[in-house]
C-alpha cells in the first residue's frame, strides 16, 4: 500500500463484524504558480507642469515571480502546501524618475522653431542631454541636443529645431506625435 497510506480501522484491528476497510493513499507532488511582483512608482515635482497635474515618463512594468510549492495529499485531497523554492523570473521595471539616470522615456507632441540646428528645448532634461526623437506616425527617428527650456503647452514635449523637425515631417506638418528617448 505504501508508506503514506493509511488504513482504517488500523492494521492490528480484527476484522470480526466490520463492512469495509478504508486504505487512504497520500502523496507529494509539485505545483508551480506564477506571480506578479509590482513595479514602484517613483514621483518627482515637475516645476513646469500646473500645479496638480501629472505625467508618466517611464510606464512601469511588474515583474514575475515563479514559486514551487510541495502539496501533500491524502486521499487524493491536498492537506498541506508549503514554499520550496521561490524565484524572481523577470525583476519589474519601476517608472523612471527624470531626475535619476535613463533610460526615459516621454509621448506627447513636438512641434518647430528657429534655432541652432540640431537642438531642441525640453521642460526638464538636462542642458546638452542627447535625445532620440521617434515620429510615431513614420518611424522616422533622430536625435537632438537639449539647449532650452520649453515647449511650454501641456500637450507638447518637445520644441525642436527646424533641421531636426525635418528629419522627422514636413515643417508644413506643424505639430506631429512623438516618442523622446535618453
Amino acid at each position: 500500500m505504501g508508506p503514506d497510506a493509511q488504513v482504517e480501522p488500523p492494521g492490528e484491528t480484527p476484522l470480526d463484524g466490520l463492512e469495509r476497510v478504508v486504505v487512504r493513499r497520500g502523496g507529494e507532488h509539485e505545483e508551480f504558480a506564477e506571480e506578479p511582483v509590482p513595479f514602484e512608482t517613483l514621483r518627482r515635482e515637475d516645476p513646469y507642469l500646473e500645479e496638480g497635474s501629472t505625467r508618466v515618463v517611464q510606464e512601469g512594468a511588474d515583474g514575475l515571480r515563479r514559486v514551487v510549492y510541495a502539496v501533500r495529499t491524502e486521499g487524493g485531497v491536498p492537506v498541506e502546501r508549503v514554499a520550496v523554492a521561490d524565484e524572481i523570473v523577470r525583476e519589474p521595471a519601476s517608472t523612471a524618475d527624470p531626475s535619476g539616470p535613463g533610460p526615459h522615456v516621454e509621448q506627447g507632441g513636438a512641434t518647430w522653431y528657429q534655432v541652432t540646428p540640431g537642438t531642441c528645448a525640453h521642460r526638464s532634461a538636462p542642458m546638452g542631454t542627447v535625445i532620440t526623437v521617434t515620429n510615431n506616425g513614420s518611424g522616422a527617428t533622430t536625435t537632438c541636443t537639449v539647449a532650452d527650456r520649453g515647449p511650454f503647452a501641456s500637450s507638447r514635449i518637445l520644441d525642436l529645431s527646424a533641421s531636426v523637425f525635418e528629419q522627422l515631417a514636413p515643417l508644413s506638418s506643424g505639430v506631429i506625435s512623438v516618442t523622446a528617448t535618453w
